[in-house]
């Protein structure tokens, strides 16, 4: 059995290589990529997200499974392996679902949408990227339509990033985090007048800016030989591998909060990122 555990992790590694080249080109788009390119990159990462799910979907991979079934309940719950094997079937009973064309077609969407996106918003158009929009909707539809009725559909997109969860029980936490954040939010308010911003806002260069927000995050964890902090349109963090984290900021020479909060809230996520064991890496 173990040579099949290491045979799934070997099938796992492939297929999460190609997933981190394609996050690679994500975080190359948003950030390097001249807009020209928009065009043949949405095809590479339709390309590669087809590879990807075709290689997963596998039957060689739906047999490995089943053969790991009695490995994995002789192990704990929560050991690495068993959490493994638990985590891949469950990623594969709903990926088998779904085609890899629908696949490929929703990355490429997805990268298309990206290029359109920043251009609406330095136009301040929301009509030009209304397209994008209603195909992405479009698309999401149809993943839904993969699988059988939920209770909300939205809990089928979900699961996807929060396992197990539901909107009906989104809805009780937000209800349940709004009988405090909205006396607090009024509370502020009430007292806007006692505390200024002013010292956000003024002169502040672009590279003493990037200067400051690096010392700071430094403090959180940033490591300069394994994380970056690259300027973009919107800030987001990726993982292209646990010593090569990823993340992004905006800079505006009169306003310094949203570099300063968005290097503090990405390098959050990188945290996170960096903190995976290594015996996972490549899973």
């Amino acid at each position: 059995m173990e040579e099949k555990f290491a045979e799934l992790k070997s099938r796992l590694m492939e297929i999460a290589d190609l997933n981190k080249a394609a996050g690679l080109l994500g975080w190359d788009q948003r950030v390097m990529m001249p807009p020209a390119g928009a065009a043949v990159r949405a095809e590479v990462l339709a390309t590669l997200g087809r590879i990807a799910h075709e290689k997963f979907t596998s039957d060689e991979m739906g047999r490995l499974l089943e053969d790991l079934k009695p490995y994995e309940e002789s192990l704990p719950y929560d050991s690495d392996e068993a959490s493994l094997i638990r985590v891949a079937r469950k990623d594969f009973e709903k990926s088998i679902r779904v085609p890899s064309g629908l696949r490929a077609e929703m990355s490429r969407a997805s990268s298309q949408a990206q290029q359109v996106w920043i251009e609406a918003r330095q136009k301040a158009d929301f009509g030009h990227f209304l397209p994008m929009l209603e195909r992405q909707i479009e698309l999401r539809h149809r993943y839904i339509e993969c699988f059988p009725p939920a209770d909300d559909p939205y809990d089928i997109l979900l699961d996807d990033y929060e396992r197990g969860m539901c909107s009906a029980e989104v809805k009780r936490i937000f209800d349940r985090l709004k009988e405090g954040l909205v006396p607090l939010i009024q509370a502020i308010q009430a007292n806007a007048d006692r505390v200024s911003d002013a010292p956000l806002h003024g002169s502040f260069p672009i590279d003493r800016q990037k200067a400051f927000c690096l010392e700071v995050v430094k403090h959180f964890g940033f490591d300069p030989n394994s994380w970056r902090l690259d300027p973009t349109v919107h800030p987001f963090a990726s993982s292209i591998a646990i010593q090569d984290i990823r993340i992004t900021t905006r800079y505006f020479e009169d306003f310094i909060s949203p570099a300063l909060f968005g290097s503090m809230h990405e390098c959050g996520h990188g945290l996170y990122e960096n903190g995976v064991s290594p015996s996972l890496e490549r899973t």
